[in-house]
């Protein structure tokens, strides 16, 4: 019982730590985010057609890169291994 007591004081500072922390991360991404946009939208502005179209193709050809290697990582962890004795594999 008189741990209990003892406890719930600490319980109570940790999840207001907790709250505070994570509230605090919250009011600075919401302050920097917009932000940051602002300045990246600038930078975009202020690029040609060129550069935009590359910077465009650039940025789907590298999404693509990054599904694709995802894609081909997780097949290859579901696919069944003849090696260890998979399902097709066990005799």
């Amino acid at each position: 019982m008189r741990q209990k007591r003892t406890s719930e004081p600490a319980s109570l500072r940790r999840l207001l730590r907790f709250l505070a922390g994570y509230g605090l991360a919250l009011i600075v991404l919401l302050q920097v985010l917009p932000a940051a946009a602002v300045f990246v939208q600038g930078l975009y502005d202020d690029l040609d057609v060129p550069a935009r179209l590359a910077l465009v193709a650039s940025l789907v050809a590298v999404a693509t890169a990054w599904q694709l290697h995802h894609y081909r990582v997780r097949s290859r962890v579901q696919r069944p291994s003849f090696d260890r004795g998979g399902e097709r594999g066990e005799q």
